[in-house]
């Protein structure tokens, strides 16, 4: 390589490709130290993040009271207690509450069988739409279930659905944290659901003309007490587990028999008056018989 090369400013950009062209060496590689651990004081705070501690819990017990008013204001009672479904809440944070709860029609109980009946056959036409279904969707609250005995006021806001139609649903509620993972949701004040909103406007005339009421307002008031808790255990798999059939014994390994024991006969015994009975015992004496009898 020529001096002349290396006065000119490009050869410096070229060097290093002429270096590895010619075989020259390589620059010796430096490896960077892992950092170390932070010192006292610079340690970062946790990620706040991350996934919510979200526990799933199966509703217990719920009971879903109704009033709907019939001829102007006559107020009739009844409730659902046909109630299953799941709760999912943080309950550090129950802000996220949701779940999905299912109604089944044919335990409306008015507390008359007749009426009962109508409304189940007529109104809610059990034998083809059995259930209706409540979705969770949040929860308006700034309280935590952090602990037992804490309790969260708010509003929980969901949607109901029965047949093709869908109506949003704001229920005040308050939660109780009553156990570990047990929790007692109740209303703290009835909400309204709107009959007319359901697409049930058929089914009410159908119910009027029936039970031969005046009115029947379409405005129905509600409240919610529902208790949820962990899911209950499987039962038991039996098991599988087959008995061996019995082996035959083996040969030598059954009962033994008893030795045969020869009976004799005490002296002067009469002997054996039956032909059929063999010789008589050893030392008794034979008795004659009399072949023209006595």
């Amino acid at each position: 390589m020529s001096i002349a090369l290396l006065r000119h400013p490009a050869a410096l950009v070229l060097l290093p490709l002429l270096a590895a062209c010619d075989g020259g060496t390589e620059p010796a590689s430096t490896t960077t130290p892992p950092p170390g651990p932070p010192a006292a004081g610079d340690q970062q705070p946790p990620d706040a993040s991350g996934p919510q501690k979200t526990t799933e819990l199966q509703v217990q017990s719920a009971t879903i009271d109704m009033i709907t008013v019939k001829n102007g204001d006559v107020e009739v009672p009844a409730k659902f207690t046909g109630v299953t479904g799941s709760v999912r809440v943080d309950l550090d944070d129950p802000k996220g509450t949701s779940g999905e709860l299912t109604i089944d029609l044919a335990s409306w109980d008015s507390g008359l069988e007749l009426r009962d009946d109508r409304i189940k056959e007529t109104f809610f036409e059990v034998a083809a739409h059995p259930t209706t279904t409540f979705a969770i969707k949040s929860m308006e609250t700034t309280d935590t279930l952090a602990e037992v005995g804490k309790t969260a006021s708010g509003k929980l806001r969901g949607t109901l659905t029965w047949r093709e139609a869908t109506v949003e649903l704001i229920a005040p509620v308050s939660i109780e944290r009553t156990g570990d993972s047990e929790l007692h949701l109740k209303s703290t004040e009835p909400f309204v659901v709107d009959m007319q909103a359901l697409g049930m406007d058929a089914q009410k005339q159908a119910l009027i003309t029936l039970c031969q009421h005046d009115s029947l307002l379409d405005a129905v008031t509600v409240s919610v007490d529902m208790v949820v808790g962990p899911p209950a255990p499987e039962p038991a798999t039996p098991s599988t587990t087959e008995t061996p059939a019995a082996q035959p014994p083996s040969e030598g390994s059954g009962p033994k028999a008893l030795p045969k024991v020869e009976q004799k006969a005490k002296p002067g015994a009469p002997a054996t008056l039956d032909p059929k009975a063999g010789p008589s015992a050893p030392g008794t004496k034979a008795v004659p018989l009399n072949k023209g009898g006595n």
